[in-house]
């Protein structure tokens, strides 16, 4: 047996606001996003036309972490994220496999100042904003 290792490491920003939901199985926090990723590798035609190549990459996260996302990122913010890769299968209601990989958050790393989130659409009036993180590292560990 080879042996293998399933780790990433990603600096970019939030294309959107974080998705939040509970799961229904377990009723645990869960935060979706997507982030924009420069790519530093330009062919010569891109260099020639000053073009980027920008990826973007769906990363979810989970329980506290997820509860963190949620409650101090927003569209733009700037994030590093490490995790593993996890490849998702399903079957359409046509009868199409389709497949996605994403990003499972083990720590996310605010790069912007930490400060109170802006409004968010899904806040109820009268809500209280979250209380500011101590440090601007949040991890499963």
């Amino acid at each position: 047996m080879s042996a293998s290792f399933n780790r990433v490491i990603l600096v970019g920003s939030l294309v959107r606001d974080p998705e939040y939901r509970r799961a229904a199985s377990n009723g645990m926090a869960v935060s979706d996003f997507r982030m924009a990723v420069d790519d530093p590798y330009k062919g010569r035609a891109q260099q020639r036309e000053g073009r980027s190549n920008t990826l973007f990459i769906d990363v979810v996260t989970w329980d506290q972490l997820a509860e963190s996302v949620h409650g101090h990122l927003r569209q733009g913010s700037r994030v590093l994220v490490e995790g593993r890769l996890q490849q998702q299968e399903w079957t359409t209601r046509e009868g199409q496999r389709r497949s996605q990989i994403r990003v499972v958050a083990s720590t996310v790393q605010f790069l912007d100042p930490v400060g109170p989130p802006a409004a968010r659409a899904d806040a109820a009036p009268g809500d209280a904003p979250a209380p500011a993180p101590e440090s601007d590292t949040f991890s499963l560990k």
